[in-house]
């Protein structure tokens, strides 16, 4: 072996060790400072077939629709084409996490049927990326047992 083969075997050694302390320092000093989740900008509750949104959401939803309108007391938001009844539920906190008051959605009666495919779609989506979090319980008992603490674990 030449010396240039050996230094090159040594320059590749130190520069492969150097790599590896490095990305280790940088994993640790992102694993303090960053969490692995990015904030969502409200939140969407699944409560059997019923749709929850907590004030956060609304407000999010409200600021990207293509237009906004009132009727009955529902207020309909339109996002091309997907039209989203919602109505205000509650004022106090219902769901853990929430912000804000609670609104429920408006599901489409039967002939619209298509619209309620492409709106729960969107929400879907919008809790599949990340943009709302999403909760889901079966049924109003499951979340009331999820929310009551329970005798053993009082503090």
């Amino acid at each position: 072996m030449t010396n240039s083969q050996r230094w090159l075997a040594f320059s590749g050694v130190l520069s492969v060790g150097a790599g590896f302390l490095g990305g280790m320092m940088f994993s640790r000093r992102r694993d303090e400072h960053c969490s692995n989740e990015y904030p969502a900008f409200g939140s969407i509750y699944y409560v059997g077939k019923d749709v929850y949104l907590d004030g956060a959401a609304v407000e999010f939803l409200t600021a990207r629709a293509d237009n906004r309108s009132v009727d009955e007391g529902w207020t309909i938001l339109v996002f091309a084409g997907r039209a989203l009844f919602i109505k205000k539920f509650h004022d106090g906190a219902v769901f853990p996490g929430q912000r804000g008051a609670a609104y429920i959605r408006r599901p489409f009666p039967g002939r619209e049927a298509r619209y309620e495919e492409m709106t729960s779609a969107m929400l879907g989506d919008l809790g599949g990326f990340g943009v709302l979090k999403s909760h889901r319980w079966p049924s109003w008992d499951a979340l009331k047992a999820e929310m009551t603490p329970r005798e053993g674990h009082r503090q």
